[in-house]
């Protein structure tokens, strides 16, 4: 029987490095980026929330204006008007409640209307 030689065996250990050149997990420079972020953060949201907020209001006096203009019109008063979407005016549309509206020539109340209706 021939001598059967065992491979020799090597033995790795980990050692572990000194305290002092160890990575920690929070550098010093990490630390800083983040106390700078945070408020960085919180201005630009709130900055957010003030813009939605003026638009949200330029917005709406944009429209109380143009209602309040709307509502001085005389075009609801009128007999030939009609709350038609296509056709406001039967005898002027491309002038009802548009600004011009207020001087139309076509202009006829709505309680003669009812007067001439009574009298048939």
């Amino acid at each position: 029987m021939p001598l059967t030689e065992k491979p020799p065996v090597t033995r790795t250990e980990i050692v572990q490095a000194p305290a002092d050149r160890a990575p920690t997990a929070s550098s010093p420079i990490a630390q800083d980026a983040s106390l700078l972020l945070v408020p960085i953060c919180f201005m630009a949201i709130w900055a957010g929330v003030v813009c939605i907020i003026a638009d949200t209001w330029k917005l709406n006096r944009k429209e109380v204006k143009t209602t309040r203009n709307l509502a001085q019109l005389p075009c609801k008063k009128c007999q030939f008007f009609s709350n038609n979407p296509y056709m406001k005016c039967a005898v002027n549309p491309h002038m009802a409640m548009t600004p011009d509206a207020t001087d139309c020539s076509d202009f006829r109340s709505r309680s003669a209307k009812t007067i001439h209706s009574t009298n048939r």
